[in-house]
């Protein structure tokens, strides 16, 4: 199989791609000495048929284009069993096959005067759709009335996705139902954490307008700002209030941007590094949250929950070393989400979820020692996971309880993945 870039995502291409693949080793056979003296054959269909599945990530295109794949596999053998069986019929059963086939084709065009007026192309057309319906036919009477056994067999095709991916969309799945809670049991959410255009939109919705204005995100409008009936939002502000997000995982993404900046020009990575250092005394880098790597949220979770004052000090720090002190809005987001209860409630579930969870489960999928291990051997593991999870669910104490602990908590049975976010709080 070669290895080469395709020129687009679209799982069209990767599929066509995988076919000039198949052509190619088939052409490839014809021209070898070992077809000429064994006079072996090798076909597209004998590719069709040893394509026994794939492997990908979950993205949509991975998805249709394993599925193109199943299908084109399906009726490729379908094809193949029912041309298998037309030649095996004897001579008088063939005509009579052909007979009953022949008069359903002039039915569908229409009658006999109907067909005499079709032109010579459009008679063959006919023809093949006609031979190609009874083919298919066929295979599938075929595949039908044989054992389960050999059809599963012969129809094998497997798709495994990337464990990790399912791994960030249980996170990505989670934090949405976690930020779903507040407005579902009437509990006022984490502060909005709104962006500079859209801050300055709602601050005009306050009575007493504040840069450290504490706006609900599902709350009511009247009620998080106090607005009385006869002051609605305007569209814009209605609009600056819908698109705000809150909350744990948007608390973490602006600290990976002020404190580990994707562009080396922005953000405070060196001194960030250098300040985490003298205070933690090993060097330090903040979870690179604007790759959106693995559980990269709930990494930034777990430093945020776990060293909360000495963020805090270290944003005062940033501020105060300025020519004219004062935060910048993303700063003051921050600032103001490290000193809400509701947003560092959500932070310390995604800080749980990383050592209980998905910390342990990255260390297995991905860890050293995993270049060995089988997507088809993961089944029995998966199970566990669930099996796992269900056990969280049912009694949250093994994780989060006073008498808390890693050999009941985490999925390996390992000590905490973040030692510091694990300890309880003073």
């Amino acid at each position: 199989m070669s290895v080469t870039a395709a020129l687009n995502h679209t799982a069209e291409t990767q599929y066509e791609n995988m076919q000039t693949d198949f052509r190619n080793i088939v052409s490839g056979y014809d021209a070898t000495p070992l077809k000429a003296r064994t006079e072996s054959k090798l076909e597209n269909i004998h590719m069709q048929e040893k394509w026994a599945g794939g492997n990908g990530d979950h993205a949509g295109d991975q998805k249709k284009h394993h599925e193109i794949a199943r299908v084109r596999k399906e009726e490729a053998i379908e094809m193949d069993l029912g041309t298998s069986s037309l030649l095996s019929q004897g001579l008088e059963v063939l005509i009579s096959t052909l007979e009953v086939e022949n008069a359903q084709k002039i039915s569908d065009a229409g009658g006999i005067t109907a067909w005499h007026q079709l032109s010579a192309p459009q008679q063959v057309e006919q023809d093949i759709t006609m031979m190609k319906r009874l083919t298919v036919r066929l295979g599938k009477e075929a595949l039908a009335a044989m054992p389960e056994h050999d059809r599963r067999k012969l129809m094998l095709f497997i798709w495994a996705g990337c464990s990790m991916h399912k791994e960030l969309n249980s996170v990505k799945c989670a934090n949405k139902m976690m930020m779903a809670w507040w407005k579902e049991n009437n509990i006022p959410g984490p502060i909005l954490l709104a962006n500079r255009d859209n801050a300055a939109t709602l601050r005009d919705l306050a009575e007493e307008p504040s840069d450290n204005a504490h706006i609900d995100a599902d709350a009511d409008i009247g009620d998080a700002m106090g607005i009385t009936d006869s002051m609605p939002p305007t569209k814009a502000q209605q609009r600056a209030l819908d698109i705000t997000t809150a909350g744990g995982v948007k608390a973490a993404s602006i600290a990976g941007a002020i404190f580990n900046h994707n562009n080396d020009k922005k953000g405070q990575q060196d001194s960030y590094r250098n300040h985490f250092q003298s205070i933690l005394g090993r060097p330090c880098n903040f979870p690179d949250t604007s790759s959106i790597r693995y559980h990269c949220f709930c990494a930034a979770a777990a430093e945020l929950i776990a060293y909360t004052p000495e963020y805090i000090k270290f944003l005062d720090v940033i501020k105060m070393l300025k020519e004219k002190p004062s935060f910048n809005h993303m700063e003051a987001n921050l600032w103001n989400a490290l000193r809400d209860a509701n947003t560092k409630s959500e932070l310390a579930v995604l800080a749980v979820y990383l050592c209980t969870v998905s910390a342990p489960y990255a260390r297995f999928i991905r860890g050293p020692g995993a270049e060995a291990i089988n997507m088809l051997d993961l089944g029995p593991y998966h199970f566990k996971l669930k099996m796992h999870i269900q056990k969280l669910i049912d009694d949250p104490d093994l994780a989060i309880g006073t008498e808390a602990s890693y050999s009941a908590a985490t999925l390996d049975g390992e000590p905490w993945h973040h030692q510091d976010a694990a300890r309880p709080a003073p």
